[in-house]
């Protein structure tokens, strides 16, 4: 069944006779790992660099909003709603290779996840919701599309 994964590990218990105590396995789990399909986790919170957080006012396309942020305008709007498009357009074609090729080597959804992301993204810009006018926003609406839109771990990942 794409989409579904489960993983059981007994414990050995307090009393239980074993090689390695259950908080060991537990440490062990918890090791840092660099195995190239295991993603790095942080052992720390990230730290936010304020000197990259907002675009520079002398850039042409910036312009200030209301409530005082900045808001940083495509070059060609309707070439950046076009390419936000076309993306979602070919993954949407791609689900079905996508599928195939993660029911080989993982648990068969990546490419239905993909596929609904890139329908609710595609829904956005085809009502307007996302252009080139704020590209900020379109980010920030795009992560809002994948975290409602995708399941399991890439909706998270992604938004």
């Amino acid at each position: 069944m794409p989409g579904f994964s489960l993983t059981l590990l007994l414990l050995p218990g307090a009393n239980e006779k074993s090689p390695v105590s259950a908080q060991k396995i537990i440490e062990l789990l918890d090791d840092p790992c660099d195995a190239p399909g295991w993603s790095w986790q942080a052992r720390a919170p990230p730290v936010f660099d304020q000197s990259h957080s907002t675009p520079s006012t002398d850039t042409p396309t910036a312009a200030t909003t209301s409530s005082g942020g900045t808001k940083l305008a495509a070059v060609d709007n309707s070439a950046f709603a076009a390419a936000i498009k076309n993306a979602c357009q070919a993954l949407i074609a791609a689900e079905g290779e996508i599928t195939r090729l993660d029911s080989i080597a993982g648990d068969g959804d990546c490419g239905l996840t993909l596929r609904s992301g890139a329908q609710g993204v595609l829904e956005l810009v085809e009502k307007g919701e996302i252009d080139g006018s704020d590209v900020v926003q379109a980010v920030i609406r795009i992560a809002q599309a994948c975290e409602a839109k995708m399941d399991g771990t890439s909706g998270a990942l992604y938004s």
